[in-house]
């Protein structure tokens, strides 16, 4: 629809790198940022503090209303060092979860600064 791609951007972004790849956004592209969707974007340990970082900077530094994340439970126990992360060091909230499926445990979170 080309009311909604007038209305909507959508980007590629490194999480990986979160402060670099924001650089890469110019402003006159996306002077306002509402909300940014992430999904099946968890899913080893060690990607929990890089995206942490990523919804840090996405909130603070682009100054999002909110970080949607669509993600499937592989560890209960990486969900958990993930939501510490974020809850604890950054300091970002949670804002909803809703559980859209049991058989895999597929969660939506909404988070916000």
């Amino acid at each position: 629809n080309e009311d909604f791609m007038n209305r909507h951007v959508i980007a590629e972004y490194n999480w990986m790198y979160p402060y670099q790849g924001l650089e890469r956004l110019t402003k006159s592209e996306h002077e306002h940022v509402d909300t940014v969707l992430g999904a099946d974007v968890l899913w080893l340990k060690h990607l929990a503090q890089p995206l942490a970082d990523a919804v840090e900077a996405i909130l603070t530094v682009k100054k999002a209303k909110y970080f949607v994340m669509a993600h499937q439970t592989r560890s209960q126990l990486l969900d958990e060092h993930f939501l510490e992360i974020l809850v604890l060091q950054k300091h970002v909230t949670l804002e909803r979860i809703y559980l859209l499926s049991l058989q895999p445990e597929i969660t939506v979170f909404v988070f916000r600064k």
